[in-house]
């Protein structure tokens, strides 16, 4: 984790491994996987199973990549690879405490598309210096939930 210097921290940064957390999920995963690409394979040739292969792996990257998050003064960013989900401050409307993270949304109120708009923000042992930036950073309209 990496905080800035002041009265308080200006960017806080640390990374997820969710394999190191349920590692029999990424086994079986894998297995999945694998049973797809190869039945793809069989029943529509190999570039189907390449695709399929390829297309599962991209789809479940939190599992093969650590998930790297960044808390900075402009907002909140969560990075798997070369995919980034990020939100700025001024955008955030909801924070939603849940188990092992927080939602940061730009939505007011819950709708069906909430579940693919925002940024979530999993702890790593760092669960009240996480809560604490948000809450700093917060918009004085946004809610705070949970």
């Amino acid at each position: 984790m990496t905080t800035g210097d002041g009265p308080g921290p200006d960017v806080l940064e640390w990374e997820v491994r969710l394999w190191e957390r349920e590692p029999r999920k990424r086994s079986a995963l894998f297995a999945v996987v694998a049973a797809i690409s190869v039945a793809s394979g069989f029943a529509f040739g190999p570039v189907m199973g390449l695709l399929a292969a390829a297309f599962l792996l991209g789809s479940t990257m939190e599992f093969w990549w650590p998930v790297r998050y960044r808390l900075d003064g402009n907002g909140a960013s969560a990075r798997v690879g070369v995919s980034v989900t990020a939100i700025e401050w001024s955008a955030v409307r909801r924070a939603i405490l849940g188990e092992d993270g927080v939602k940061l949304s730009p939505l007011e109120k819950p709708s069906r598309t909430a579940p693919f708009r925002g940024v979530y923000i999993r702890f790593n042992r760092n669960r009240e210096e996480v809560l604490g930036f948000v809450r700093r950073r917060l918009p004085q309209d946004a809610a705070f939930l949970g």
